[in-house]
């Protein structure tokens, strides 16, 4: 008796161990997938995308970034442009309202020069010097030599208005010397001002 059970003990062991070795754990199978596709990595697709996005934002920044050098040089370059406008046009402003008169043509008409006699009776000429691209004087130049003026948009208007008054009509623009710049990048400026002389009797 002890024998057979014997006997069966050991072929229900020897079952139960069979069955054990056959069956796979499904903990390990998934275990097993996640480390192969850690170990697989970005495909070469998804890397080509990101390296794309990346070139992407790169262009667009280098892009915004000279566009605001351009637009920061355009800024101080007509900064420039004003401040010498501006100057000029206020040393002939203060000369001609203190004239005793104006001795150039005054028929209303365009006209290069404007000759001023002063209150000490000395004379001052104003000039669009076309070929030094500047606003001249006698003493010099009104504006810088870093800029021109344009050749077919600089006159003086002397328009007499009666009792010795009269009205002198200014106007010229400035620009960044150099014609080879883009338009994007050229600064130019148009001035333009109204000045009447005193009434002086004669």
């Amino acid at each position: 008796m002890k024998t057979r059970e014997h006997e069966n003990t050991r072929t229900l062991k020897s079952r139960h161990s069979t069955h054990s070795v056959g069956v796979e754990d499904p903990r390990h199978k998934m275990s097993g997938q996640k480390d192969k596709k850690i170990e697989q990595g970005f495909t070469l697709v998804e890397t080509m995308v990101v390296v794309a996005l990346l070139g992407i934002v790169g262009i667009m920044a280098v892009n915004v970034f000279f566009t605001s050098l351009r637009g920061s040089a355009k800024a101080e370059i007509l900064k420039e442009v004003k401040q010498n406008g501006d100057f000029a046009i206020s040393a002939m402003g203060g000369m001609i309202r203190n004239a005793r008169d104006i001795t150039s043509q005054c028929d209303n008409s365009p006209q290069p020069s404007l000759i001023v006699v002063n209150p000490d009776y000395s004379e001052t000429t104003f000039l669009c010097d076309l070929t030094a691209g500047q606003i001249a004087s006698n003493s010099g130049f009104l504006t810088s030599d870093k800029l021109m003026i344009a050749d077919s948009d600089c006159s003086f208007i002397c328009t007499p208005q009666g009792r010795g008054q009269k009205k002198i009509d200014i106007k010229f623009s400035l620009s960044q010397e150099g014609l080879s710049l883009r338009p994007e990048d050229k600064a130019s400026l148009t001035f333009q001002t109204t000045v009447y002389t005193r009434s002086y009797s004669h």
